[in-house]
């Protein structure tokens, strides 16, 4: 999509994303040797505003497709698709961990 529109990958962007992910990694949550039970819920919650995001940007292109030669909507109606299912999924894991995370607290 981007190569069709002409925009520049931002490189700089992909790597300070895998930065930002390993810097998470080195947070005083109180486990030093294992995760802290909470850990796996904030990774889905952020995954999730993540896929949200990105389904947006999505839905926006396709808006623009029936304008734009450049755009291809079934490509984007696939990429939504996907991203429906990917949150699906994300909840599914969620409502999961939340479960395990507060076992025995509530």
């Amino acid at each position: 999509v981007m190569r069709r529109l002409d925009l520049p990958v931002r490189r700089y962007k992909v790597y300070a994303g895998r930065l930002g992910e390993r810097a998470g990694r080195l947070k005083s949550n109180g486990s030093l040797l294992r995760r802290s039970p909470l850990s796996s819920l904030l990774e889905l919650e952020l995954l999730q505003i993540g896929v949200q995001g990105k389904m947006c940007a999505w839905e926006t292109l396709r808006a623009l497709a029936d304008h734009d030669r450049r755009l291809d909507p079934r490509q984007l109606d696939e990429l939504l698709e996907r991203a429906r299912q990917q949150l699906r999924t994300i909840d599914d894991l969620r409502g999961r961990q939340v479960a395990e995370t507060f076992r025995g607290s509530l």
